[in-house]
């Protein structure tokens, strides 16, 4: 708009395509769980997914510079919404023999395929997320920055189909939190000399939220317990890097190092004359 404010948007063309088949088979000498005696594993249920969806995804963002030194941004990412088909397996006749193989089809004890149908939509969403963040000059080698977002991670369990599988029942819950995430980064700037004009030091701290779906209820009835999806730890993050640019080169390296996992970065861009 001017020399201090700006605005700025991305749109992304999303394509998802999930090729899945589960099988559950079921051993029963009891009777107690399927009231039949099933001594041999026996085809219990089965799910197939062969299906793609495509959708659009955008991102909004403002830059505000109330100064030379100072600027003040925020941003809104909506991420793509898919939908797909699963499909269930056919039900066993019941007149038939558990033996005999010219009977093919599921037991479906657990009424999974009487109260789903044939098939069922299967959603994958992923999160939204927005935030704000101030990047600061004290010097005219020193940047200091800090950033702010949060994330939906609850848009992960929307439309979420319950009792699927033979481990929890229709009317488990699943949960996953909402989180927000900091970073604060640093980077000081060399200047060298002709060939090697600066040489860029870098540093930051990052929080990464626990974003596991989890189990507050596996059903009425049900083989797991609530420890079965449990959470998994927020995590600290510590990051570093450098830079290097040439006359017509710029190369990048940048470390982020954590209990769960470490990455490494490198990045090298040639600009032509």
């Amino acid at each position: 708009v001017n020399d201090r404010l700006a605005f700025g948007g991305s749109v992304s063309f999303a394509r998802l395509r999930v090729d899945s088949e589960v099988e559950n088979f079921i051993v029963d000498t009891t009777t107690n769980l399927s009231g039949m005696e099933i001594l041999e594993p026996t085809l219990e249920s089965k799910t197939r997914t062969n299906d793609s969806d495509t959708e659009i995804g955008f991102t909004l963002g403002v830059l505000y510079k109330p100064m030379v030194k100072l600027s003040l941004g925020a941003v809104y990412r909506r991420a793509p919404k898919f939908e797909v088909t699963t499909e269930l397996g056919r039900v066993k006749d019941p007149d038939c023999e558990l033996t005999t193989e010219e009977c093919p089809g599921s037991l479906d004890t657990f009424l999974v395929h009487e109260r789903l149908g044939d098939e069922f939509p299967n959603e994958f969403n992923f999160p939204d997320s927005y935030g704000v963040g101030i990047s600061w000059k004290p010097t005219d080698k020193l940047t200091l920055a800090l950033d702010v977002e949060r994330i939906e991670y609850s848009d992960l369990v929307d439309g979420f189909v319950s009792g699927v599988n033979t481990l929890t029942d229709f009317d488990a819950e699943f949960t996953v939190d909402d989180a927000t995430e900091v970073r604060v980064g640093a980077e000081y700037v060399l200047l060298v000399g002709e060939r090697l004009k600066t040489v860029a030091l870098r540093a930051g701290f990052l929080t990464e939220s626990d974003n596991a779906i989890r189990a507050t209820d596996t059903g009425t009835v049900s083989f797991a317990s609530e420890e079965s999806f449990a959470a998994d730890d927020d995590e600290e993050r510590i990051t570093a890097g450098v830079g290097l640019n040439w006359q017509n080169f710029t190369l990048d390296a940048a470390a982020s190092l954590g209990d769960g996992r470490d990455e490494l970065l490198v990045s090298f861009i040639y600009r032509g004359k």
